[in-house]
């Protein structure tokens, strides 16, 4: 087995079988064919019947299997119907629609999905005839004619048919043998499974493009808020600037004005003093005179310190004093 990965991860894996015995039945019905071995050169079965293009699905070119009717009057097996809503648009599929591949026209369905879908009886029947009317009878055993025994089996190892009284013989044994019923299902299940995988890789790739869209969308998302707040950085970074050139001014608005008033306040401090000492001094003179005692020393002590000569300045000192 060798795979081939594509560099996209959600991408599928391609590979290739190398090597392998593909057993598969010659016919394009549903398990109504012979069955050939791709390995040999020569066919030992009958050639299968040919299948009415009227009876044929046509997305899978088989007879038809359990066929729906859509309502654009197109009829498809139902395995075939249900992958067609699944690989239908995420948007139709929303909706409950999907396109059909005949003529292109959005069919709608029921929420149970595909059991929406009413079966063609018509077509039923015209198959289940069909069935009866080409079946297919196997070579006859030249070895055990006597029994009417047909070459029902296969086996793997020979490549070959074989009846069921052969396939007991010794020349047989531990041999991989089937019956051919079994082959058919396995052709039959094959196509199926083939063309889930058909399905599934189309959808797989379909979401992982979405989502490497989605993821870049994201990306870019990140790129912009990197680049807004570097912006809103900027902005604020210019605003700040401004406002503390606004607060500087008015703090020296606020310094200019303390300073007048604190000058003016400090000079009237300074008046207050030289009145505060004066007065002061002239109270310490005025109390040494009063506690002079008899009236001769009163006086001269008076007219010492020039008390008789201060009293109009002690009175407006005191006027002055009391109004403040």
């Amino acid at each position: 087995m060798s795979s081939r990965y594509s560099s996209n991860p959600y991408m599928t894996i391609e590979s290739a079988n190398n090597g392998r015995k593909n057993i598969m039945l010659s016919s394009t019905s549903h398990g109504y064919s012979t069955a050939t071995e791709t390995t040999q050169s020569s066919s030992i079965f009958l050639d299968p019947p040919t299948v009415p293009v009227e009876l044929q699905c046509p997305a899978c070119r088989q007879l038809f299997d359990t066929p729906v009717f859509f309502p654009c009057s197109h009829t498809f097996c139902r395995f075939c119907a249900a992958h067609l809503i699944e690989a239908a648009d995420p948007v139709l599929q929303q909706r409950n629609r999907f396109l059909c591949p005949t003529c292109r026209n959005i069919i709608k369905y029921g929420p149970e999905g595909v059991s929406s879908l009413p079966r063609n009886i018509n077509i039923e029947q015209a198959v289940k005839r069909f069935k009866q009317e080409s079946k297919i009878r196997y070579p006859a055993c030249e070895r055990h004619r006597e029994f009417h025994m047909e070459k029902l089996m296969w086996c793997e190892t020979c490549d070959t048919n074989l009846c069921p009284l052969c396939a007991l013989d010794d020349k047989h044994k531990d041999h991989k043998i089937a019956p051919i019923a079994v082959l058919k299902k396995f052709k039959a299940v094959r196509r199926r499974l083939q063309g889930t995988t058909d399905v599934l890789s189309g959808k797989i790739e379909k979401i992982g493009s979405n989502i490497l869209q989605t993821e870049g969308v994201v990306t870019e998302m990140e790129d912009q808020g990197v680049k807004l707040k570097e912006k809103v950085d900027k902005e604020c970074d210019a605003m700040i600037g401004q406002i503390e050139k606004r607060r500087q001014a008015m703090y020296a608005d606020i310094d200019g004005i303390v300073e007048r008033k604190k000058g003016k306040r400090q000079k009237e401090i300074k008046g207050l003093r030289v009145e505060f000492n004066e007065a002061r001094q002239l109270l310490h003179q005025i109390q040494d005179v009063l506690d002079t005692d008899g009236p001769t020393d009163f006086l001269k002590k008076l007219d010492d310190v020039g008390l008789s000569t201060k009293v109009e300045d002690l009175n407006r000192l005191l006027s002055k004093t009391s109004t403040t």
